[in-house]
């Protein structure tokens, strides 16, 4: 049995698995690094001055020490082997390093001591200090190479940064990173505890969360969590009413349907059951209409629909549009029409735009009354394309203006049978292409009229204009 297996936990500290822990360990161990870069940093610019000043320092102290020799000719030459190697011992830098130039001269200028080697000045490295006994006018100058600075401070720099390095890794690290680890986990429970909430919850319960206490960390998560669950709610909501409200649509029909079938089966002369079966058959098709619409209004209500675009002279595919309905209107004797000024090119999906424009024009045929009139219009100009359905009907009382969109809502006491679902499924169709639907005052100022705006399509190529 492997230890995964055995120890559940060790699943949660998965390398190949985002780690808000392991993060926070990693934001540590890049600030440790930080410090030792700033450490190195501040050993080689800031404390080499420091180094510097004190080399200027020996060498004054070694000339002040050659002013006071009083035998410089013989005492000079051992006094700076000495202070050579005394300085090599202290500052743990290799022997002959540090060999010291220097020069003592008397009042009247000639030569007491010095080195195989001068201290003369404006050579590269080297370092010269001057001095002069006022009392004696003796006058000394000393020299020694500034690399050996640089090798006393790499040595001791080195070592200072080594030490603090490993007594920080050893030290420091270990328990801040434990620390650190211990204070995640701690730190992160809220969420732990927020997720194991979420998970015992029923698919069914979209209630808002209420994480207690508050912390204000997670507060911004908790906020879209329960937008995400609002809009789910709004959501169930719809389709709750959605159902209810078709059920409730078909129930009618469907009880005329057994009304007129019983009425067909009982019936005892052929005229009561010629009757019977013109109202069955006229009571089918509004079912069948009903369901049609259903099944339109749930497909351009779903937002996985992709609307199948193409380029078509929107005038030649909405006369034929109009042609198909004009039969009917015919029927009742109403005076249906349609006004274009030449080909508009639009990128539209014909299939589902079809359901819009059959839906208006069928609402219009049925609530004209016979004798009437229906009159579509279509003007394409620079920054919209117009297209208008009015007729001279009952029109729409304003007191019913603002629920017209609701889906299944009927003006009462309307004699005309329908569904509720024609002018909320024309206006998701024209949302969907991107457009606005609203309504007005009809032919004459009377009836209705139902203006869509549409947005010249850049796909669409050239419109025809119109003025």
């Amino acid at each position: 049995m492997s230890l995964r297996s055995r120890f559940p936990r060790l699943r949660s500290l998965s390398l190949t698995r985002p780690s808000l822990t392991r993060r926070m360990l990693a934001v540590q161990l890049l600030a440790c690094t930080v410090v030792f870069i700033a450490l190195e940093v501040v050993t080689n610019f800031v404390l080499m001055p420091i180094a510097s000043d004190a080399f200027d320092q020996q060498l004054r102290n070694y000339a002040q020490s050659l002013l006071e020799v009083s035998d410089p000719a013989s005492l000079a030459a051992p006094l700076t082997h000495a202070m050579g190697r005394q300085i090599s011992s202290d500052m743990e830098i290799p022997a002959g390093s540090s060999a010291l130039r220097y020069e003592v001269r008397d009042a009247q200028q000639r030569l007491l001591a010095s080195s195989p080697l001068l201290p003369q000045s404006g050579i590269k490295g080297l370092r010269v200090y001057r001095a002069r006994d006022a009392h004696s006018g003796r006058e000394v100058a000393v020299a020694g190479d500034d690399s050996w600075i640089r090798m006393f401070w790499h040595i001791q720099s080195r070592r200072q940064t080594r030490l603090l390095a490993i007594g920080t890794a050893v030290l420091i690290v270990p328990p801040i990173f434990f620390l650190t680890f211990l204070l995640a986990r701690f730190s992160l429970s809220p969420l732990r505890d927020l997720g194991r909430m979420i998970g015992n919850r029923s698919a069914d319960n979209l209630d808002a969360i209420v994480a207690t206490p508050a912390y204000p960390e997670i507060a911004p998560l908790l906020h879209e969590l329960n937008r995400l669950l609002e809009k789910l709610r709004g959501v169930q909501a719809i389709e709750r009413q959605f159902f209810a409200d078709a059920a409730h649509g078909l129930l009618t029909p469907i009880a005329v349907i057994q009304t007129q079938a019983h009425l067909l089966a009982t019936a005892a002369g052929e005229s009561d059951k010629q009757t019977a079966k013109q109202d069955l058959h006229g009571g089918l098709e509004r079912v069948s209409a009903m369901i049609r619409q259903l099944l339109t209004i749930s497909r351009v209500s779903s937002q996985g629909l992709k609307l199948q675009l193409r380029t078509l002279d929107l005038s030649a595919w909405l006369e034929e549009r109009v042609g198909q309905l004009a039969p009917r209107a015919l029927d009742k004797r109403i005076d249906i029409g349609l006004e274009t000024r030449g080909p508009c090119l639009w990128a539209f999906d014909p299939d589902t735009l079809a359901s819009a424009i059959d839906n208006l024009l069928d609402n219009a045929i049925r609530y004209v009354p016979s004798g009437g009139r229906i009159k579509v219009t279509l003007r394409a100009y620079r920054d919209a394309i117009w297209l208008i359905v009015a007729d001279d009907g009952p029109g729409i009382p304003d007191s019913h203006m603002a629920r017209i969109f609701e889906r299944f809502y009927r003006v009462p006491d309307s004699e005309q049978p329908g569904s509720g679902l024609g002018l909320a499924i024309a206006q998701q169709i024209v949302r969907l292409h991107g457009g606005e639907l609203s309504l007005g005052p009809g032919l004459d100022e009377r009836g209705l009229a139902v203006r869509i705006r549409l947005e010249p399509s850049l796909s669409a190529g050239s419109h025809r204009i119109s003025h």
